[in-house]
């Protein structure tokens, strides 16, 4: 690789000789990186469960929260830009919070994506089944607890030997499966657009430019929304943790990182442009949990709704399929490093892949998903909530880690300055009081949990709690 090809803001770093860590080199390309970051993210699933969320908090200025949450969004994909080019590492958080501030913060950063990883997953998991059912109509077994729990952990157990037998494996089942995604859900919102003006269906509301106006919100709608929104874009990191899979690997995953929050900052925007014209905030705050399977039937008609659902079934699939991989490459980063038993930095022979770390953590996932969905579905509900705490938490450690990795550069130039100081810096601010406002907001009236905290901060708690003493 030439100097020509990295951004002189961080030097070029050779490609590392004589350290071969035995995953397979230059399996993945600069748009396979891309894919994997998008695909990662669960982009159609992200907007099922979430734009009710968004539109009961900031009503037909979806799009305007979506711009304010991908500002520090961007700022930290930036950040992994520049320390993948300076340490290619597949542990990412782990390897760079070590390097910044020692083995203890790097460990708690790993432990808390490893956590995040294995909480969501879970529940693409029960989404898996359900997607599975209404596939092909059959509601009785949608609506059945044993059955969506049963069909999601075949499904899981299926995508988790897909991960284990290689990373080409895995890029080549998803890359076919998210160009079908987006563009079905980006037809959706066209669709949606143009039916909402001519049939003037229940609800629907002329669009406008205003909705890009974040100023009009308060500061309580705009952090709440925020925080849906950061939880939304979550998943573009998984890029950089298959970096030491990567071509150009100290180049091509940081830059896939980026275009990665960018892509999805069209589509998002693009869709909330579309469900709010056609159905309106209040007929979308009212969905019961999944706004697109509520509007599928209005916009395509037919049985060409199918085909949203079926784009669905695909997001789930990358979420059970990419972020399994990331959890395992954290842990086998964590493993080389003494930070986890040596046995989970064992890589396959044959398919090159951290073998041990894949089915350890599928494992866990795995009980994980089925023990509490046989407690209580509202833990699995509990979880996802917990998740925004969980990434705002390790994305503004990464920003953090980035100004003390280059401290020392600072001084080399107002492009330094900026983006190795200021950028990081100003995300990881924007990050952490997300978290402050989202703890303080899911402690108002919460009941049950923790000292009555709720269960969304029980849970986090709980994790903060295990890294911090692990």
């Amino acid at each position: 690789m030439t100097t020509s090809e990295v951004d002189p803001v961080v030097p070029a770093v050779p490609e590392p000789v004589g350290t071969d860590t035995g995953l397979r080199k230059n399996s993945i390309g600069l748009l396979a990186n891309v894919g994997v970051g998008v695909g990662a993210t669960t982009p159609a699933v992200s907007v099922a469960l979430f734009f009710g969320v968004l539109a009961a908090s900031v009503g037909v200025r979806i799009p305007a929260a979506l711009l304010v949450a991908f500002v520090p969004i961007l700022l930290i994909s930036l950040a992994y830009r520049r320390l993948n080019e300076a340490d290619p590492d597949c542990g990412t958080v782990f390897s760079w919070a070590t390097k910044a501030f020692g083995p203890y913060v790097g460990w708690f950063g790993g432990w808390i994506v490893v956590a995040a990883l294995a909480v969501v997953v879970t529940n693409f998991a029960q989404l898996l089944g359900l997607y599975s059912f209404l596939l092909f109509d059959w509601t009785a077994a949608a609506d059945s607890v044993a059955a969506t729990t049963a069909l999601g952990s075949a499904w899981f157990v299926l995508l988790t030997v897909i991960a284990y037998r290689g990373i080409e494996l895995s890029k080549n089942v998803q890359l076919p499966l998210l160009a079908f995604e987006l563009a079905i859900f980006s037809l959706f919102a066209v669709v949606a657009i143009i039916k909402g003006g001519a049939n003037d269906p229940k609800g629907s509301v002329t669009p406008s430019l205003s909705w890009l106006d974040p100023t009009a919100l308060s500061s309580g709608a705009l952090a709440v929304a925020v925080t849906a929104a950061v939880v939304i874009y979550w998943g573009w990191d998984t890029s950089v943790m298959v970096n030491e899979e990567s071509e150009h690997r100290t180049h091509n995953p940081g830059l896939a990182a980026v275009i990665s929050t960018v892509v999805l900052v069209g589509f998002y925007v693009l869709l909330a442009f579309g469900l709010v014209a056609f159905a309106g905030p209040d007929r979308l705050a009212g969905a019961d949990g999944d706004v697109i399977s509520m509007l599928a039937p209005e916009v395509f008609g037919g049985t060409a709704d199918r085909l949203l659902i079926l784009a669905g079934l695909t997001s789930a699939i990358a979420g059970c399929l990419f972020l399994p991989i990331g959890g395992a490459r954290t842990m086998l980063s964590m493993a080389r490093d003494g930070a986890l038993p040596p046995r989970f930095a064992e890589i396959h022979a044959r398919f090159r892949t951290p073998s041990i770390a894949t089915l350890v953590f599928a494992g866990v996932s795995l009980v994980y998903f089925i023990g509490m969905t046989i407690i209580s579905e509202s833990v699995l509900l509990d979880s996802l909530t917990a998740l925004g705490l969980l990434v705002a938490i390790y994305y503004a450690l990464t920003g953090f880690s980035c100004v003390v990795y280059f401290r020392r550069r600072l001084a080399g130039g107002p492009r330094n300055l900026l983006m190795l100081g200021i950028a990081p810096l100003a995300g990881a601010i924007a990050l952490s009081y997300v978290l402050y406002r989202t703890a303080a907001d899911l402690t108002k009236g919460a009941e049950g949990g923790l000292l009555g905290m709720g269960g969304p901060i029980t849970i986090a708690i709980v994790i903060v709690v295990l890294g911090l003493v692990g």
